[in-house]
């Protein structure tokens, strides 16, 4: 089981177990966060925890069938990109600053959310794995490419009105920018790269890795922090 569970490690350039610390270290740091973010971003930090541990837990640890483990995986995925949704559609509601967009935000949330309950009633019912994981993919590009748009808006608002720049606003929808640009070819082009692009593989996963401890990282970013700053001068 350890062997197991060291080789899945070495495949990650251990940023698998990584990435655990890391939710562990940003979860002890949002305890004095006592804001509304604070607590769903604690809800985030946590989702991804459990994401993590059960890769190791279901393959390596708990004996459960490699049909039944991957079943269980992709519906805990989801259900993280659900959360994943609802709780930054919750932090740009508050940030941006447009009516219109604000309710298409909302919208698409609902949708995100409801898509993937859908996809994880029928998984147990799905007799491919391959198409499950497929699906998954899918439902993970789409919802990285709905995540881009907040991140851009948000800051063409800022630029457009000349606003104050908040350095921790500025921190998260960068990061998370960065984090989704890269996530969405990495998860469409998954499965042929896996199996003819090995090495390219291998660096858009450690990629995807740190860009996602660094999201998780500008999390624990106080409120003002440093001075607030102008995008441009005022003429």
């Amino acid at each position: 089981m350890i062997n197991e569970i060291l080789n899945y490690w070495i495949n990650s350039f251990y940023l698998h177990p990584l990435v655990l610390v890391c939710c562990v270290y940003v979860l002890s740091k949002l305890k004095e966060d006592k804001t509304a973010n604070g607590n769903i971003f604690r809800i985030y930090v946590i989702s991804i925890f459990i994401l993590f541990i059960s890769g190791d837990l279901f393959f390596s640890i708990i004996p459960l069938q490699y049909e039944t483990a991957h079943v269980i995986i992709e519906i805990l995925n989801n259900s993280v990109t659900a959360i994943e949704t609802a709780v930054f559609s919750y932090y740009f509601r508050a940030i941006i600053k447009a009516e219109l967009f604000r309710r298409i935000l909302n919208f698409s949330v609902y949708l995100i959310i409801l898509s993937a309950f859908i996809v994880n009633v029928l998984a147990p019912f799905n007799d491919s794995i391959h198409l499950l994981r497929i699906i998954g993919f899918y439902f993970d590009a789409g919802h990285f490419y709905f995540l881009v748009l907040p991140c851009v808006f948000y800051l063409l608002e800022l630029y457009k009105n000349n606003e104050v720049l908040d350095s921790r606003n500025a921190l998260i929808t960068l990061a998370l920018l960065c984090y989704s640009l890269i996530s969405t070819p990495y998860l469409v082009l998954f499965e042929h790269l896996y199996y003819f692009y090995r090495n390219i593989f291998i660096v858009l996963t450690a990629i995807h890795y740190i860009l996602l401890m660094l999201l998780c990282l500008s999390l624990t970013v106080k409120p003002g922090f440093t001075k607030p700053i102008h995008l441009y001068a005022e003429n």
